[in-house]
């Protein structure tokens, strides 16, 4: 199974986990360093300019506020 089968797979049963409330911290804290890490490998802004720089930039933004929100759910949440 190639790598984005397989974070494919942990991001559908990580979530899963969110919503049935199922090691709610543990499958928030994967899901935010997998999104980070995803983001560091195929998001490389740095390396960019113009349209794709902004581009890149917006889904940066785009992730980070999805991992805030990831670890507010996680770490808020009274299900551990």
């Amino acid at each position: 199974m190639s790598v984005a089968g397989c974070g494919f797979i942990f991001q559908i049963i990580a979530g899963l986990m969110l919503a049935v409330q199922v090691n709610v911290r543990f499958s928030a804290l994967g899901l935010a360093v997998f999104t980070l890490r995803a983001s560091l490998m195929l998001l490389d802004f740095w390396r960019l300019t113009g349209p794709a720089y902004r581009t890149a930039i917006s889904a940066w933004q785009t992730n980070l506020e999805l991992t805030g929100t990831v670890l507010s759910i996680g770490f808020h949440s009274t299900h551990h």
